[in-house]
């Protein structure tokens, strides 16, 4: 548990290297859609929702953090109840899913209702936040009888591993009732197994992870080929500074990866946060298949990689202009870069473990969208010089 718990913050700090100045008009921005949803709902029976979520511009992470759902019309609202599973906090950059369910009384009047969806988070500083975009979304209410037969659409708990390929990270696995849900520290997916079972499983397989003769897999790090398995899209970088090499992979999702380069080894030690190796010296890259993440035909709707691009630039500029940020070229692509600052003004992580990380300076970053919908964030501890030529290199 104490390796799972870290590894959520590991990523959570894919968020806390970015500084908290994208925030304009109390908005925060990205894109979502919708994994499983409702065309027809037949009254007194519930149906599942599940929405995939990532937010791009705003603060490093928002606290209870839940979906706001508009319905229309408005004399339909007393009877459409919708409920969503607590997420607690997110992290920017990192993928989430939202699920939830929604019943309709039988007494509804409407033979359709109309959703509006937003996102409300609160920041560090308890300012409320909403999202700078919405889902929408039209379902008919059916009769309760359709060809002599209950009208139920039934959503059955699929595979640990079905749900891992999908992009379900394993601290999200569903289980079936009765089951337990048991993760391995440095291997996916997640298991689920009776509880009389789990202690068994458990001590096996920390005795086939003790034995293993793999010295560039353990509890924090894994090889980029494992990666790949799951995110098969990321690319990695051809030049590296003098005395860098790849350190660590995190198995991410299919939809994203994380990769550590350093000129120092990493220590086995888990408590050695991301933040931490940044400002040591690390590049961190993270990369996001958008496309993927929304579907094609979403992904045409939410403006070019340009026109993204440019919002960034221009929220910085807004929003903090003492970063000095720039837009550049990377290999033809408009990308937003930052160079080092050591008085952009203080920031501050408070992290659910107690951890509390306070800093003045943010590193080199650089943030571009490729033609294939991969969105690309580079942090790193060196000169924004180099992190240029490790982007350019990306291949």
């Amino acid at each position: 548990m104490k390796y799972f718990v870290i590894f959520l913050i590991l990523i959570g700090f894919t968020g806390m290297i970015m500084p908290n100045v994208f925030a304009s008009e109390n908005l925060f921005h990205g894109m979502s859609s919708f994994e499983q949803f409702p065309s027809a709902i037949v009254p007194d029976n519930s149906q599942i929702i599940e929405i995939k979520l990532q937010y791009q511009n705003g603060p490093y992470s928002l606290s209870d953090f839940k979906p706001i759902v508009d319905v229309n019309p408005k004399e339909a609202a007393p009877y459409v109840h919708i409920e969503f599973e607590p997420l607690g906090d997110v992290f920017l950059h990192s993928v989430n899913r939202i699920f939830g369910t929604i019943t309709v009384d039988k007494e509804i009047p409407n033979k359709m209702i109309f959703l509006n969806i937003s996102y409300v988070g609160t920041n560090s500083n308890g300012i409320s936040l909403r999202s700078g975009w919405n889902d929408s979304a039209i379902i008919e209410i059916r009769e309760n009888m359709v060809g002599g037969t209950l009208d139920r659409t039934v959503y059955p708990i699929s595979s640990p591993l079905k749900q891992f390929k999908s992009g379900i990270p394993n601290y999200k696995i569903t289980c079936k009732e009765g089951l337990k849900l048991l993760i391995r520290t440095n291997a996916g997916p997640a298991a689920c197994v009776k509880p009389d079972t789990a202690t068994e499983l458990q001590t096996r397989w920390h005795k086939m992870d003790s034995k293993s003769n793999n010295s560039e897999i353990n509890t924090m790090c894994m090889t980029l080929e494992k990666s790949k398995d799951t995110a098969t899209f990321f690319k990695v970088p051809s030049y590296l500074p003098d005395g860098y090499s790849f350190e660590c992979s995190f198995l991410g999702t299919p939809y994203e990866s994380y990769m550590i380069f350093h000129n120092k080894k990493i220590p086995d030690e888990l408590d050695l946060r991301i933040e931490q190796l940044i400002l040591d010296g690390a590049i961190f890259i993270h990369q996001t298949d958008e496309r993927n993440f929304v579907g094609a035909e979403k992904f045409e709707t939410i403006g070019t990689p340009e026109q993204r691009i440019q919002e960034t630039y221009d929220s910085v500029m807004d929003g903090n202009p003492s970063l000095n940020p720039q837009l550049i070229r990377i290999n033809g692509m408009l990308a937003y870069a930052v160079d080092s600052c050591s008085d952009c003004g203080m920031q501050t992580a408070n992290f659910t473990d107690g951890v509390i990380i306070q800093k003045t300076a943010t590193e080199a970053k650089i943030k571009f969208i490729d033609k294939n919908g991969v969105n690309y964030f580079i942090n790193a501890g060196i000169p924004l010089n180099e992190l240029i030529k490790v982007a350019e290199s990306l291949q």
